[in-house]
């Protein structure tokens, strides 16, 4: 039958809670309860930044800037030299390149002698002897460095595969301008200390330097763009002595390959006008030959259609019907003829009738007339054939005397394509020479003229102040990213899975009453440990902190408990020690106890005791041997000097809790103790699924909810709350254990 208390508690972990949605009120809460962390995380990224600020050497930065021309800023080949060019990206970044060069910086390096200065060249820096960690940690990784690689280049020795033993190899890697292998420390440490960028789609360059000493910056800036501009105007002058060079030789080839090109031609051309046949007496033979070709075959066409037409005509229709088609007088005069007999053959039919001798005698009139017309037709059908047989011979000899004159044609203008070919050639050749020999001229007259595509704007002066660190935008990035990262910080706690921390959050969470709070024992926090304690200091804090708990549930129950269940969220021991505790303050006021352990998962109370060993085996019964009647309860309950406090141990199972308590037998057990002692305690399994449930037909006097502070989670409460449902208790309570350690106790 369930009780009030088990109706609260049902009603409590069956009502779903509903997360609320945030609102800035809650960010305002968070922020208040982490401002430590908040603060903390700021004031310590402001102090890294400060610290950090203060040990770094001011760098001084200047800058100045180039405007590049409009021609192309690298002498390519040919004409391009001279030619104007449009500046294009591509184009400008060429140019960038050719300002971060080691050719060009080896020149600023010489001019300013920076071999000389310890910024530049690191064999003059004295030696910082920084701090001892990183000193150390140094030392240890070239140590390191050279165990791992020496071997390996001892072995690569030995074996003859090094590839500076190839000639060839050496020569390829020690190619380039000598003096850029002679200062490559200090080129990469100039070129790590310059910035050379194209200011937004403008031709404008923007050169800076950054150095330690502000006159050296400005110096570095104004000599590499003077370098830049001189570098560009003896490239410019080079490239065009080189092109200059090249024209002379080249404008005296194509002379004389002019002249020879001139020569051919006109020779070519004398013999063709001393040949007596002359292309326009040929051309006009071509055209009057073509005219007949053609209207004979005009005359064929017409011919051969007229035939075609009236044989067709007369095969299909008959000689009648192809006389209608014909034009001779002959026809013409038989189809007149034809037409009045065949009228007066009907005027006969009309006055004599059809079958009169004047009508038969009309109508054989008419019948020789169309044998004298079939006649005509066949005689003109058979001339048309015979014509268009004499034009087709027209026009295969005119076709045949037509492609003779062709053929003499072609072979006359062989000649002349030859001719032309040559003058075409000569042609080319003259523009040709008429073209480099103006280059020749135009480069002759500049080649001496000595100038640069760029042209600076303004120059670099000594900078006032220095460029990095900036101490104040420092600070107060920092200040930022630090507040920042503690407000991430501040939410990332906020998000985590939250602990019972406090007897407010165990209420809070569980709804239940608070019966009391357990310190954390000295040393080694598990029930033997607590025991021990327990039987040294009889008047400690610890023992104090029992009786209240136990006081606690007696009041609770109404005077005094005879059952109580101990259940925990969690998988420690912090609800064995509870029930250990419980026992040995119930032994203290003069009554008999018993601690059942009841946790058939892992037997933690009985592990922590000695009881059983790790691997679940003793040579005592436990409760799983009474349970299944192999032992008596004599034989199983164990005594734990010098309190006197009964145990009854447990092993581990593979068999649900649930299964086995739910029974009669267990029921049987229960109320066997319950008549033997005056108080029973049972320690039940962690309370993670509802198969661990300690489950009775019977009504219990108390049950504790255990949960250890700063470890038990607040999903695990709502969860062993649920587990706890299906047990019948009388009264309900929670205990926060491990509160504080207790020092001496």
């Amino acid at each position: 039958m369930a009780t009030p208390h088990t109706v609260e508690l049902n009603a409590l972990v069956s009502t779903p809670r509903r997360q609320p949605e945030p609102t800035p009120r809650d960010m305002f809460a968070i922020v208040r309860r982490r401002i430590v962390p908040i603060v903390s995380v700021t004031l310590l990224t402001i102090i890294l930044a400060i610290i950090y600020l203060l040990s770094v050497s001011p760098r001084y930065a200047s800058n100045a800037q180039i405007l590049l021309g409009e021609q192309g800023l690298s002498s390519r080949s040919t004409f391009d030299l001279l030619e104007a060019q449009a500046l294009t990206n591509s184009v400008i970044e060429g140019e960038l390149a050719i300002l971060r060069s080691g050719a060009l910086l080896v020149r600023v390096a010489d001019r300013l002698d920076l071999m000389s200065m310890p910024e530049f060249n690191a064999e003059l820096r004295p030696d910082d002897p920084g701090l001892p960690v990183i000193s150390a940690v140094g030392n240890f990784i070239k140590s390191l460095r050279t165990s791992l690689f020496a071997p390996g280049d001892m072995q690569d020795e030995e074996a003859g595969v090094s590839s500076g033993t190839n000639p060839l190899i050496a020569n390829a890697a020690a190619a380039g301008d000598p003096s850029l292998r002679e200062n490559d420390a200090i080129v990469g440490q100039l070129r790590q200390q310059i910035d050379v960028r194209q200011l937004g789609s403008s031709f404008v360059v923007q050169v800076s330097a950054s150095s330690d000493d502000p006159v050296m910056a400005a110096a570095v800036t104004n000599t590499l763009m003077e370098e830049y501009i001189g570098f560009l105007t003896d490239k410019r002058f080079q490239a065009a002595q080189r092109f200059t060079n090249w024209l002379e030789v080249r404008v005296e080839e194509l002379a004389v390959k002019l002249e020879e090109s001139e020569q051919a031609a006109l020779a070519f051309r004398s013999v063709m006008e001393s040949d007596a046949d002359s292309r326009d007496r040929l051309n006009q033979q071509m055209r009057e030959l073509t005219s007949k070709v053609v209207n004979a075959r005009a005359d064929l066409a017409q011919v051969s259609a007229m035939s075609n037409r009236t044989a067709t005509i007369a095969e299909t229709d008959g000689p009648l019907a192809a006389a209608d088609v014909l034009s001779s007088d002959e026809i013409m005069r038989y189809r007149s003829e034809l037409g009045d007999l065949r009228r007066e053959a009907a005027n006969a039919a009309i006055s004599f009738g059809e079958n009169s001798l004047q009508t038969r005698s009309i109508e054989r009139a008419i019948g020789k007339v169309e044998e004298a017309v079939s006649l005509e037709v066949n005689r003109a059908i058979d001339e048309l054939h015979n014509r268009a047989e004499v034009s087709d011979a027209v026009v295969q000899s005119l076709e045949g005397a037509l492609s003779e004159l062709e053929s003499l044609v072609l072979a006359r203008s062989g000649d002349e394509i030859k001719l032309n070919q040559l003058q075409r050639i000569a042609d080319a050749n003259k523009r040709v020479y008429e073209e480099f020999l103006g280059r020749f001229k135009e480069t002759s007259e500049i080649q001496n003229l000595q100038s640069a595509d760029a042209e600076v704007i303004s120059y670099a002066s000594p900078p006032s102040s220095a460029a990095y660190p900036r101490k104040k935008l420092g600070v107060v990035l920092a200040g930022a990213g630090g507040l920042f990262a503690g407000l991430a910080l501040a939410v990332l706690l906020e998000l985590m899975p939250r602990r019972i921390a406090t007897s407010s959050d165990l209420s809070q969470a569980t709804g239940l009453a608070i019966y009391g709070s357990v310190p954390r024992p000295e040393g080694r926090n598990d029930p033997a440990q607590m025991l021990r304690i327990l039987n040294r200091k009889p008047t400690g804090a610890i023992a104090q902190s029992a009786r209240r708990l136990m006081n606690n549930v007696d009041m609770r129950a109404g005077d005094h408990a005879r059952s109580i269940v101990i259940a925990g969220a969690g998988p420690g021991t912090a609800k064995s020690s509870i029930a250990l505790m419980l026992g040995w303050a119930a032994m203290q006021s003069g009554r008999t106890c018993i601690v059942v352990d009841t946790d058939l998962r892992q037997a933690r109370l009985s592990t922590a005791l000695r009881l059983i060993d790790r691997t679940g085996r003793t040579n005592r019964a436990t409760l799983v041997d009474v349970l299944y009647q192999v032992a008596t309860l004599d034989q199983a309950v164990q005594s734990l000097e010098p309190s006197g406090l009964r145990v009854l141990a447990c092993t581990p199972t593979g068999t649900e809790p649930s299964l086995l308590f739910n029974t009669a037998r267990a029921k049987s057990i229960v109320e066997d103790l319950l008549n033997r002692y005056d108080i029973v305690i049972f320690d039940t399994p962690p309370l993670t699924d509802t198969s661990d449930a300690f489950t009775l037909p019977m009504l219990f006097d108390v049950g504790l909810f255990v949960a250890e502070s700063g470890k038990t989670l607040f999903t695990q409460v709502e969860t062993g709350l649920e587990v706890l449902s299906e047990t019948d208790l009388g009264n309900t309570g929670a205990v926060l254990a491990n509160t504080r350690r207790v020092i001496g106790s």
